[in-house]
């Protein structure tokens, strides 16, 4: 167990985000390469060289989709912990850290002064780092 930091939480999210994005692109390409490779191949003999490369393609998509399936799973998690704030301090760090905004176009967001989204920010960061992930 890792006692989290809010700047942890939000950096693996990114990177999940990050990796997610380049799997699901990677797996794009091998559906791409894999519907190159048999494409017309209906009812036509072909050799063990195909049969390889389509089945190789096959392997590295399961795997994949796998790896995909588990980092989803994971931000899943990670996110449950962020979405278990109170609804101002989720809304307020998921505005800054998730989406990007500055604590200005938050505050506007939602509908608070700009030392209100902060006081939402220093106390959902304090409850973030109580808790264990």
């Amino acid at each position: 167990m890792i006692v989290m930091t809010a700047q942890w939480l939000f950096e693996q999210i990114r990177k999940i985000d990050e990796l997610i994005v380049g799997k699901k692109a990677d797996r794009e390409m091998l559906m791409d390469m894999a519907t190159k490779i048999t494409a017309g191949m209906d009812g036509m003999p072909h050799g063990t060289d195909v049969a390889d490369k389509v089945g190789n393609i096959a392997a590295k998509l399961a795997t994949l989709s796998s790896d995909i399936d588990a980092l989803e799973a994971r931000r899943n998690y990670l996110m449950s912990v962020l979405e278990s704030l109170p609804p101002d301090e989720y809304g307020a760090l998921h505005r800054h850290y998730i989406r990007g905004m500055t604590w200005e176009e938050v505050a506007e967001d939602m509908n608070v002064s700009v030392a209100t989204a902060y006081r939402y920010r220093k106390s959902g960061l304090a409850m973030l780092e109580r808790k264990d992930v």
